[in-house]
């Protein structure tokens, strides 16, 4: 029912499986309630070939998408993305929002439909509170605002692969009306596991690299209870993780003359 779909390069990975292997993960983790569904094709235009592309599920609200309820009222719902170019692309407090110096931007609901600009500052408020809440003692105040269990796979899947994005853009925060503010979806993981040229931190095996560059996942892993989380999942989901991470990989040598 949802038909909006895009072609992602994988530009940046010359491996061209970074996002499918990213994908194929987060699709078995379940505390992840949307993951995009994604193909391989050659993609031809007009009888020209113009390579290997990925057909992805755009990330947007939609039934068997992210399924919330968008509509405008004084119960926040909305869908938004960790994006540093924000500013250069969008109007501030309208488009986008900073909070701590993080800029944020609003992919739903839509602002080009009657779209009052303090609904915006409603979720920047909104944000900062929460922002605010994980820097402070009280875990079970944590838990009564954001769902930890979403935080806490989405920060092993980003530490797994040493996602540079973490701390850039392409990293998505939703919340449905009468909810708690979840982690989510996961996006572009093209320059990540070890892929990337300007930062050499991210090569470092003994380096957690979402740990230090997301100030959300730095806040929460602060908090014992946060941190037995991560631990006590991460001991469910290896098998899991390093079977899928099998799988992909020899699908790619199967289909290899696709990569060359």
């Amino acid at each position: 029912k949802a038909k909006t779909w895009v072609l992602l390069a994988d530009y940046g990975d010359p491996s061209r499986i970074r996002n499918t292997l990213a994908f194929s993960i987060a699709s078995k983790l379940s505390n992840l309630h949307y993951t995009s569904k994604i193909q391989h094709v050659e993609l031809y235009v007009n009888g020209v070939y113009n390579g290997l592309y990925l057909v992805a599920e755009q990330i947007e609200v939609k039934e068997n998408r992210v399924e919330i309820d968008d509509t405008i009222d004084d119960d926040l719902s909305f869908l938004i993305e960790l994006d540093f170019r924000a500013p250069s692309e969008g109007t501030y407090d309208i488009d986008y929002f900073v909070v701590d110096d993080i800029p944020y931007g609003i992919k739903a609901p839509d602002i080009e439909e009657n779209y009052p600009s303090s609904y915006t500052i409603k979720i920047k408020e909104f944000i900062k509170y929460c922002f605010e809440v994980i820097q402070k003692d009280n875990y079970q105040d944590i838990c009564d605002i954001i769902d930890v269990e979403s935080f806490v796979d989405s920060y092993i899947l980003n530490e797994l692969f040493g996602n540079v994005d973490v701390k850039f853009s392409s990293w998505y925060l939703y919340k449905d009306k009468h909810g708690k503010l979840f982690s989510g979806p996961v996006w572009d993981y093209d320059i990540s596991a070890g892929n990337c040229n300007y930062d050499n931190l991210v090569i470092k095996t003994n380096f957690l690299y979402a740990l230090y560059y997301n100030k959300w996942y730095y806040y929460l892993m602060e908090h014992r209870e946060f941190k037995e989380k991560v631990i006590m999942r991460m001991a469910e989901l290896k098998d899991v993780m390093l079977e899928e991470i099998d799988i992909e990989i020899e699908d790619a040598l199967i289909h290899k003359s696709y990569f060359l």
